[in-house]
């Protein structure tokens, strides 16, 4: 079963070190390094109480700021600038 196991999960190194990636998802978190920490989670829900946009930037940017950080798998992503595509020349939505 171990066979299997590391098969199917090879350790992740880089350089002969652990990737920050995998350091990342490994071992014990923390409420500050997880995306969903007490103060994203009050800055969202005082945003959709009070219906502040001030607010829902300040959770925004908490949450961009994180995605830096490898929180999400969007910070695992780099975006090219481009332009976007109109509307007209876009597909319509589908509706279930």
């Amino acid at each position: 079963m171990l066979l299997r196991h590391s098969a199917a999960f090879p350790s992740v190194r880089s350089s002969g070190t652990r990737c920050r990636w995998a350091a990342s998802t490994s071992g014990a978190r923390t409420a500050s390094s997880t995306c969903s920490n007490p103060e994203t989670i009050h800055r969202l829900q005082k945003a959709v109480r009070t219906g502040s946009y001030q607010t829902f930037k300040a959770y925004s940017q908490l949450i961009n700021e994180q995605s830096t950080n490898l929180c999400t798998l969007r910070g695992l992503l780099e975006f090219k600038a481009a332009d976007p595509v109109p509307l007209d020349e876009s597909s319509p939505s589908r509706r279930s």
